[in-house]
């Protein structure tokens, strides 16, 4: 807990730095900010509620059945969808928290869960198109897959330090694919500029509040 505080605290320091640095006016990425983390406690109070169904209890106890999976799948397979649909247009791209989705998919439902999630969720977002549309896209299926392998040890260990980690880093690399793969990329430098505190801390945060939940639950269930 204490860790992923920490953690939390460098990143505001560290991309506050950033952004006085970066010719892009705060007051608009600060608005994004706060805009990102409502979606985020959105998101989060829909997986409160489906942390009381057996469907959750059965997914993260490995006891799921087929029709457990594919009700889990499409629950964030749509919460993906509502947070690309949500986000807030900047420089021809979507400042969004699509990635939770999958990252939570993925940490309760195994790699399978994760991957699809991150799959249906990532060809949403191709499908609108834009310059950013491929490395958008892969960052999705990514944070699915990603979090799907990591899934054991967070069952076990239902880490805040792990689970934001993962999470923070993913979000990192998917600046990265934007300037690796979008062009031109001098609009893909400012899209990062704009869309890279808020996206991080956004997912960040939601992450923080799903392993808060989740560890009530458990420690209710036990």
């Amino acid at each position: 807990m204490k860790k992923s505080l920490f953690l939390l605290i460098l990143l505001l320091i560290m991309f506050t730095a950033t952004l006085n640095a970066a010719p892009v006016k705060s007051v608009v990425i600060l608005k994004s900010v706060f805009s990102l983390l409502q979606e985020s406690l959105l998101m989060m109070f829909v997986f409160f509620l489906f942390s009381k169904s057996k469907t959750f209890q059965n997914v993260f106890g490995d006891n799921a059945t087929p029709l457990d999976y594919v009700k889990t799948i499409i629950l964030f397979t749509i919460i993906g969808i509502y947070g690309t649909t949500l986000g807030i247009p900047v420089v021809g791209a979507i400042s969004n928290i699509r990635d939770t989705a999958p990252f939570v998919a993925g940490f309760i439902g195994g790699p399978v869960v994760g991957i699809i999630t991150g799959l249906l969720a990532g060809l949403h977002r191709f499908l609108l198109g834009g310059f950013t549309q491929f490395p958008c896209s892969l960052a999705t299926l990514l944070a699915g897959v990603i979090a799907g392998i990591a899934s054991r040890s967070f069952k076990k260990s239902q880490s805040y330090w792990l689970a934001i980690t993962v999470a923070v880093c993913l979000e990192l690399f998917h600046m990265i694919l934007i300037l690796l793969l979008s062009k031109p990329y001098s609009q893909s430098i400012e899209l990062v500029k704009e869309i890279m505190l808020p996206m991080v801390l956004g997912n960040a945060i939601g992450i923080f509040i799903f392993v808060y939940i989740l560890r009530n639950v458990v420690k209710k269930e036990q």
